[in-house]
């Protein structure tokens, strides 16, 4: 089995977002995602991953999110994605990978 360049990035993650409710988007046969909410101690994040082509979900994560700033935490995709007022964005993968967005910390 080929080594997995992504699994430290990925067990990090685990550790510091996957806590809270989980919100499942099935919706598609190459691309899913998953929303953790996150808890009073832990933020959230949203995974999305494809095993075809490049991909996107719109996520609702609620007004509680709105205008926030949103980065891949494995470094995958490059962009900022900017939530809307009601606390709504495009979140997107590459083709044959996942990205694990999380809120932007502000200095």
């Amino acid at each position: 089995m080929p080594k997995v360049e992504e699994l430290p990035g990925l067990l990090e993650a685990r550790k510091l977002f996957a806590y809270g409710k989980q919100t499942d988007y099935f919706d598609h046969p190459n691309c899913v995602a998953f929303v953790r909410k996150g808890d009073e101690k832990h933020a959230g994040c949203i995974v999305i991953m494809s095993n075809s082509e490049e991909g996107y979900k719109e996520i609702e994560l609620g007004k509680e999110h709105a205008d926030s700033v949103y980065t891949d935490f494995l470094k995958n995709r490059h962009e900022e994605i900017y939530t809307d007022k009601d606390g709504k964005a495009v979140f997107t993968v590459n083709s044959g990978s996942v990205s694990i967005w999380v809120k932007k910390q502000t200095p």
